[in-house]
């Protein structure tokens, strides 16, 4: 985490190839910490492939999130070993996102995913996740 005059900038890492989803989350994301933060910049790095993961990854380590899609191509999932590579490299929270039901889940828990959202339900996931963030708030406030 940077910060800059007083605001703190959040390096967000997302991993996905599908530039549909990548845009509406990032969007929501930033409506969000607008509304609880809004001393709070972020900035979103996007990698489509494996490759350009590694090309990144080699030179920058720098990121607080990162969000990984279990299937970058195909139907299977395929993200395990950049999962592990991030684990074993940095502190980064790691949140996985995938539309594969209950077993590739857990793969990818077990692999470092602090967080898995069905990729499918994620913006419902989402508000939960930001309603359990928000009650913290709360009570640290009282």
């Amino acid at each position: 985490m940077e910060t800059q005059k007083n605001s703190t900038i959040i390096r967000i890492l997302i991993v996905d190839d599908d530039k549909y989803f990548v845009f509406l989350l990032t969007h929501k994301i930033k409506r969000v910490l607008q509304i609880l933060s809004p001393e709070m910049k972020i900035e979103f790095i996007h990698v489509k492939n494996e490759n350009d993961f590694y090309e990144l990854w080699e030179k920058d380590q720098n990121f607080r999130i990162v969000s990984m899609d279990g299937c970058l191509t195909g139907s299977s999932l395929n993200t395990i070993p950049l999962i592990k590579k991030i684990k074993e490299s940095s502190d980064s929270l790691i949140v996985g996102c995938t539309s594969l039901l209950d077993e590739p889940r857990e793969e990818m828990k077990k692999a470092g995913c602090r967080l898995v959202f069905n990729k499918d339900l994620i913006f419902k996931d989402f508000i939960g996740f930001i309603n359990e963030i928000d009650k913290v708030l709360y009570n640290n406030l009282k």
